[in-house]
């Protein structure tokens, strides 16, 4: 009766062990799939080519770059001063100019561009240089000859709200606060403000006078008349 027993214990112990063994061998296989999987994630993708396209879009964004860069900068490189007379005697940015006698008073640029400030009138040089320059012609009459040369560069005269552009011309103007006058023009110039915001150019042997007060522009080929005086 006993030997039955011990032979089903034994059936027992050879089963456990058996089930033992097939665990731990489960175990490994587990631990090698998992180092696997690690290893392959730890494997970095090889990055593509970069298509050509994308490589020439990036070169010429960079060349354009470069160019803004270099225009840039020319563009923010101050202009170079020009010099000029007043009656003879060195001026200087800013300068007021004022004929108290009966003779002009002569400006003289080293661009050759000269202005003759009329008896009575007020003038000042608001900026002098090689490439733009520009005077303010507070009252009075003025006469310019600007000159025209490759070097030359853009001339303003501002008088109250107008602004006359000229280049290789010469011309005269006047100004008494509500009045514009422009005449003797060998060329053109342009005048922009009250009623000429898109700029009017007048030419040689035309006259040009805009008046405040009466809200008109008027470009004739001769002197017109007054306008009649306004009634009380």
């Amino acid at each position: 009766m006993g030997e039955p027993v011990m032979h089903g214990r034994s059936l027992q112990k050879l089963g456990r062990e058996i089930a033992e063994e097939l665990d731990a061998m489960r175990d490994e296989t587990v631990v090698a799939s998992a180092r696997e999987r690690l290893f392959e994630r730890r494997v970095l993708p090889v990055p593509r080519r970069a298509p050509v396209r994308t490589i020439a879009i990036g070169f010429a964004f960079s060349a354009a770059l470069g160019a803004a860069l270099v225009f840039g900068f020319l563009r923010g490189r101050p202009s170079e001063a020009m010099s000029f007379q007043i009656g003879g005697e060195r001026g200087s940015e800013g300068a007021f100019v004022a004929a108290p006698g009966a003779a002009p008073v002569t400006l003289r640029f080293d661009d050759g561009t000269r202005f003759d400030v009329e008896p009575a009138a007020r003038v000042r040089v608001v900026s002098s240089s090689l490439s733009s320059a520009e005077l303010l012609l507070e009252s009075g009459s003025l006469r310019g000859d600007v000159a025209g040369h490759v070097k030359a560069g853009a001339w303003r005269v501002k008088a109250g709200p107008f602004d006359v552009s000229v280049r290789g011309t010469g011309f005269e103007m006047s100004w008494d606060g509500d009045e514009l006058e422009v005449r003797d023009i060998t060329g053109q110039v342009v005048v922009t403000g009250p009623y000429a915001t898109q700029g009017v150019a007048v030419k040689r042997g035309e006259y040009l006078r805009v008046s405040l007060g009466h809200a008109k522009l008027v470009v004739s080929a001769a002197v017109p008349s007054p306008p009649p005086p306004a009634s009380p």
